[in-house]
Formats: C-alpha cells, structure tokens, sequence
C-alpha cells in the first residue's frame, strides 16, 4: 500500500486528511515547513538509488567471476535482509543520526569498514568494472577517519556527510 507524505501546516494537515485518509494510503506529515515532505522523498530515493548501484556491482563482480546471481541475490536476501541484520542496523544508524545513546552500534569501527571496502574496490577494478562510485564512497570513509571517527562504527559516516 502506497504512503502519501505531506508537510505543511497542522490546520492544513487536519483539514486535508479526511480525503487523504479515503485514499487508503498511510498518510505520513513530516512536519509544518514547506518542503519537508519533497526532502523525505528524495532522501529515500538517495537509499534505494544506492541500494540499486550496490546490488548491480554486486551482480556484475558475480557475473565476472563466474558466480551465480542468484546465489547472490538468495544469501543476500536470506543472510541479510530477511533475518533483519539490515533493518537492525538501519534502527542503530537513525538513533546515532538522532544523538540517543544506546549500547549497541551496528559493528566494526569504520577503519575495519573501509578496509574491506577497498577489497572490493580492488576486486572489481581487478574484473574491469566502473568503480568512480565506490571510489566517491572511499572518501567518505577517508574524512570521516580523518576527522577522528577511525574507531567509531559506521553510523560516523553521517559526519562526513554534514560536515
């Protein structure tokens, strides 16, 4: 089922709502700004466009390599997202974003994190693949280690994103 997303004013909102509602869509207001609601979108299409890009490098190293997509595509399925490793982490990343404390971070610091990221940039560069994209990320890594987050767990990256 779709969800409308609406900012603007609370009357605005409360007047509204009562045709929005007979949409049977899941209305969402993200608060009283103008703009609020277009930042919410473009901010879940930056996830899904990168989750694309991630899942497309990953099927075309596997092609490469002679590795089955759907080998690919089933343990990450199964091993990540539908175990909710993925979403757990997800949680994590808003509450760091949020500046809760909690016990929990999702793993390894970020220089662990960037590490394994250059494997990867390696093994693609390795199969020919485009890897400007991963490259752009490995910088991201880069300013926020060198800003003193090496130790943190990869919720940090958001520094480097705002800073």
């Amino acid at each position: 089922r779709a969800s409308i997303v609406c900012s603007g004013s609370n009357e605005a909102y409360r007047r509204a709502e009562p045709v929005l509602s007979a949409t049977g869509s899941r209305l969402i207001h993200v608060g009283e700004q103008p703009g609020n609601a277009a930042t919410l979108i473009n901010a879940q299409l930056s996830f899904c466009i990168l989750a694309y890009v991630g899942a497309l490098q990953g099927l075309a190293l596997c092609q490469r390599a002679k590795v089955s997509p759907t080998t690919f595509v089933e343990t990450l399925l199964l091993d990540y997202v539908r175990k909710g490793a993925f979403v757990e982490d997800l949680e994590k990343m808003m509450r760091d974003a949020n500046g809760e404390q909690h016990p929990d971070s999702p793993g390894a610091a970020l220089e662990v994190w960037q590490s394994a990221f250059q494997l990867v940039i390696g093994e693609c560069q390795s199969a020919r693949l485009e890897v400007s994209h991963l490259d752009a990320i490995d910088v991201l890594f880069g300013r926020a280690i060198g800003g003193g987050y090496g130790k943190a767990d990869i919720a940090a990256l958001i520094k480097s994103l705002t800073t």
